[in-house]
């Protein structure tokens, strides 16, 4: 085998750089559950579609959950809840209380949190998504009792939380089915339209007519506005996804078992008639799916947006429909179109990969590994005279320097690429987010760049030192540019500009000028147009200072002419000892 083909093949394939290789792997998996584990703590609104209800003939309790992700399809988490129960009547009177002056809001919150009784309380996960429960509660349920549900929930996404205080939870609405009572909770996400089933013969009104509102907020009576002999109840959230596809979440709870058809109102329809025969139907609306009593997802292969974020109608209304010989159940909701962007999910982890605890965090310790391969290229061998030794093979100097120098680049551009690969694929594995071409690129470039002048820079080191030196060295070199730079530029822009109005602006400015002086200073670019191209908007200050023509120069200087001044010293120096 050719000596130079020989020694980059031992160069590449030593214990030490399959270890280095198996870390940036390992790091990008690790990387990929902190990300998600902070996303998971932030405060961030959830969508879920709710439904539950309380049987006080027979204690029964069943809470059915479907979790979304902020694309509105299902992601698995976790839901813990408390149920909270209420005597309506001492209720009614601190309303009629608080409405008269006789007690202050602040008073009126204090006595509903001693008045409301947790009865039950539990923690759920979900599958595929969805999560169902059915219980009996172990303390007796009672019609003179209002019920509330205070819920939290966690996926990869977020938590959003629910303490349990007036003006937060969910009330349960009463429905009295035969010879007792239901109590009823449907609920969906964006401005839902909530209405009752009612029960009719041939002829159906299209008028929707709303139930109270699913939270009881201060003041309010506990007595609901409909009446009780209502068939069910029934909330729906229509989304319009694209030009070419929308989403309707439902809840429904129907005192009758059976299977509702799901119609929408036509998009060619001027308007709907108030009163409508079961034939005149499908004039106004079109049939797009099944659900019953339960949460329900229907994807609609429909277009509800012009362009943009424009919906084709403000509302459109949505009937249920269960129909038989003797019998037509129905609710009729009159919907918002609510256009939905896109790409939040996207959006939301790929911001959080550019942030502190993402790849910034590892761009701090990956070039100990780097600083480390040179030792074990260069630096150590030149300290045991090893160098010579491979000399004495038909190998020139500047073979051998250039052998080493690329051998070691291409350990930095294999470990990136691992890294990245094993970050995707885990975030994928976890998500069910995938990121673009591009933004792989934008951070592949910026982290290998990065580590490639840093690896040259530590390679004129062990040109000029060797062993120990070239260790303490290089160690103070990686805390100058890793660790103190940022510190040093702050204290000098502070100390040339003073505090002032403008001081976080200068700041940035300084900051990324300084960045054409540093080997790691093209992460830094390559991380800002990562955060621009993936919603981030761009920065006055930093377009002021940055430049595609400088930070290509200066990323080529840091790579190149190191190495090139350690050719000069290397091929004159003692490699013997």
């Amino acid at each position: 085998m050719n000596p130079v083909l020989y020694d980059f093949k031992r160069g590449v394939l030593r214990v030490s750089v399959l270890v280095t290789l198996v870390i940036f792997m390992l790091a990008g998996v690790g990387m990929a559950y902190m990300l998600l584990v902070a996303i998971a703590t932030m405060p961030n609104p959830q969508q879920q579609v709710l439904y539950s209800y309380i049987d006080t003939g027979t204690g029964e309790f069943k809470l059915e959950a479907l979790l979304l992700n902020p694309e509105l399809r299902p992601v698995d988490g976790e839901l813990s809840y408390k149920l909270g129960c209420y005597n309506i009547t001492a209720l009614n009177k601190l309303g009629e209380d608080l409405r008269l002056g006789r007690i202050t809001p602040e008073k009126y919150q204090e006595e509903f949190e001693k008045l409301l009784r947790v009865v039950d309380e539990d923690r759920v996960r979900s599958v595929g998504g969805k999560i169902s429960l059915t219980k009996k509660l172990s303390i007796a349920t009672s019609t003179g009792y209002g019920y509330q549900l205070y819920i939290n929930v966690t996926t990869v996404y977020g938590t959003s939380t629910q303490v349990v205080r007036m003006g937060l939870g969910r009330a349960y609405l009463p429905l009295e089915v035969g010879n007792k009572t239901v109590y009823v909770l449907v609920s969906t996400p964006g401005s839902p339209s909530t209405s009752n089933i009612k029960a009719s013969g041939s002829v159906i009104a299209t008028t929707p007519q709303q139930t109270t509102t699913s939270i009881l907020s201060i003041g309010a009576t506990a007595t609901p506005a409909m009446g009780l002999r209502d068939s069910g109840f029934v909330s729906t959230s229509l989304y319009a996804v694209s030009t070419e596809k929308s989403v309707l979440l439902t809840s429904m709870y129907s005192s009758v078992d059976t299977e509702f058809d799901i119609y929408i109102e036509r998009l060619n329809v001027s308007s709907v008639p108030g009163n409508m025969s079961l034939e005149d139907i499908g004039k106004y609306f079109e049939r797009v799916g099944l659900t019953r009593s339960g949460v329900g997802l229907v994807e609609l292969g429909m277009g509800l947006l012009v362009g943009g974020l424009t919906p084709v109608k403000p509302y459109l209304h949505v009937l249920l429909l269960s129909h038989n010989d003797s019998t037509t159940l129905y609710a009729m909701t009159n919907n918002v179109v609510i256009p939905f962007q896109t790409g939040l999910a996207r959006r939301v982890i790929s911001t959080q990969l550019a942030g502190s605890i993402g790849i910034s965090m590892f761009i701090t310790f990956f070039p100990v590994v780097v600083l480390y391969l040179v030792y074990i290229y260069i630096a150590k061998p030149r300290s045991q005279g090893a160098l010579e030794f491979v000399l004495a093979r038909p190998i020139t100097r500047f073979e051998l320097y250039l052998t080493r120098f690329f051998a070691g680049v291409l350990v930095v551009l294999t470990a990136t690429a691992l890294f990245y690969v094993a970050l995707i694929l885990a975030v994928y594995i976890l998500t069910g987010v995938l990121l673009d071409l591009y933004s792989f690129i934008l951070l592949f470039a910026g982290l290998a760049l990065a580590l490639t002048a840093f690896y040259s820079l530590c390679y004129l080191l062990a040109a000029l030192t060797s062993g120990t030196r070239y260790i303490v060295a290089s160690v103070t070199t990686f805390i100058m540019f890793s660790i103190l730079w940022s510190l040093l530029v702050y204290l000098a822009v502070i100390s040339l500009k003073g505090f002032g109005v403008s001081l976080g602006e200068e700041l940035m400015k300084a900051q990324y000028t300084s960045y054409y002086f540093t080997p790691l200073g093209i992460y830094n670019f390559m991380q800002y147009y990562y955060l621009v191209y993936v919603g981030g908007g761009q920065s006055p200050a930093i377009e002021a200072v940055i430049n595609p023509w400088l930070v290509g120069i200066s990323t080529a200087t840091w790579i190149t002419a190191p190495i090139a001044i350690g050719w000069q010293i290397f091929k004159r120096a003692n490699l013997s000892t």
